[in-house]
């Protein structure tokens, strides 16, 4: 089960991580409607991604998440800053760390599923020794 949960994550995390794109039709696009949409993605994928990362049971990775991009996520959206500059940040503060995290976990998947792979290949091999001795 974890290694379906983790492909199937990994799938989407590879197109997660594109979407710095977006950043850089900054030049093009106004600023407003590229926050808008990173944000709206990072709303869409991050249920997702929780939901996989649960039935893949990496718990340590769930509270992560929950650290450093949902703290600062409801500090910033429910917490009235005097400071506009204090209000954007931690705006501004929890999409940045939403796509590092992924990025991150991108990585961290890919390593735990070659893990797996090469366990079952070993497991693999191990049986074929068995059955011919």
């Amino acid at each position: 089960m974890e290694q379906y949960a983790l492909q199937k994550l990994l799938y989407w995390l590879e197109y997660e991580k594109h979407t710095w794109y977006a950043g850089a039709a900054i030049v093009w696009v106004p600023y407003a409607y590229i926050m808008h949409g990173l944000t709206l993605l990072a709303l869409v994928f991050g249920p997702y991604m929780l939901w996989r990362l649960y039935q893949a049971q990496w718990r340590i990775a769930i509270g992560v998440f929950l650290v450093l991009v949902a703290v600062p996520f409801g500090i910033g959206y429910l917490y009235p800053f005097q400071s506009p500059i204090l209000s954007i940040l931690f705006k501004l503060l929890p999409l940045f760390l939403f796509y590092l995290y992924t990025w991150t976990l991108s990585f961290m998947v890919k390593e735990r599923l070659a893990d797996l792979s090469g366990a079952g290949q070993f497991d693999d091999m191990k049986q074929q020794l068995q059955q011919s001795l």
